[in-house]
């Protein structure tokens, strides 16, 4: 089954290493096209489960993500969400060649999740 189109749109904030006039990081950002999915999963250690709650990203093979970069967008309420990119996987073809999607993952808890 083919994934679903991405309809979503982020702003994905660079980095560029300068500082404003308050001693900030400075930016660069990128809009981009993107399909965004709340997930959650159980981890299992030596104190029993821990939940953990991520944003997973796709992103098209034309965008650039690296851990680091901090992702921007709007939710389905209409809140601006921002996150920091953790880990980042690419999807290719078998001989390597070719990249189909990057997939983002931001670790940041849904927006009036509540577990317990």
């Amino acid at each position: 089954m083919p994934k679903p189109p991405m309809n979503d749109v982020v702003k994905i904030l660079i980095p560029n290493g300068e500082k404003d006039d308050y001693g900030r990081d400075s930016f660069t950002s990128v809009i981009s096209v993107a399909r965004v999915k709340y997930a959650s999963s159980l981890h299992l250690n030596n104190e029993g489960g821990e939940f953990r709650n991520t944003v997973v990203v796709d992103l098209p093979p034309e965008t650039f993500v690296d851990d680091g970069y901090s992702v921007e967008w709007i939710n389905r309420n209409g809140e601006t969400i921002t996150g920091a990119v953790e880990g980042i996987e690419e999807f290719l073809n078998y001989p390597g060649t070719v990249v189909y999607y990057r997939k983002a993952y931001v670790n940041k808890k849904p927006v009036g999740f509540r577990f317990g």
